[in-house]
C-alpha cells in the first residue's frame, strides 16, 4: 500500500484546513407524552439524528439530538439505551442506533405496538 504525502507544506496546510461535513436529519417528530398520543393534532418533540464527518476517513461521530432526546433522557431506561446507542455509533451501525432510540420512544409512549411509533417519523420527502 503506498503512502500518499502532500507536495509541500501549502499543500499540507490545505489539507487540514477542510471543514467536515455535518448533517442534522430528523427521525421522529415524538409527542411529548402519552397522553398527547391520544390527541388528534399532540404537541411533538422532534429528535434529529447529527451526523458529523471527520478530517480523515473514518466511519462519521453519530449521534441524538433535539427535545425528544431531552424527554427521553428522563426516563429510567434512558442510561441503558444511550450506552447501547453510544456502543452502536462507535460501531457504525446507525441501524441499531435507530430502533434503541424508536423503541425507548414507543415504551415512553407507552404504546400498544412498538411499531406504531413509526406513525410519528419524519418522512423522508420532509427531512
Amino acid at each position: 500500500m503506498e503512502t500518499t504525502r502532500p507536495a509541500s507544506m501549502n499543500d499540507y496546510q490545505e489539507m487540514q484546513n477542510i471543514v467536515p461535513v455535518t448533517l442534522s436529519i430528523p427521525v421522529l417528530k415524538m409527542p411529548i407524552s402519552p397522553e398527547e398520543v391520544r390527541k388528534e393534532s399532540p404537541e411533538t418533540a422532534e429528535i434529529r439524528m447529527l451526523v458529523i464527518g471527520l478530517n480523515r476517513p473514518v466511519t462519521p461521530m453519530r449521534s441524538f439530538v433535539g427535545d425528544g432526546v431531552l424527554i427521553l433522557a428522563q426516563t429510567p431506561a434512558w442510561e441503558k439505551a444511550r450506552q447501547e446507542i453510544y456502543e452502536a455509533s462507535v460501531a457504525g451501525d446507525k441501524g441499531r442506533m435507530l430502533e434503541v432510540m424508536l423503541t425507548l420512544a414507543a415504551e415512553y409512549l407507552e404504546l400498544q405496538k412498538p411499531s406504531d411509533i413509526f406513525d410519528f417519523a419524519v418522512p423522508i420527502s420532509e427531512a
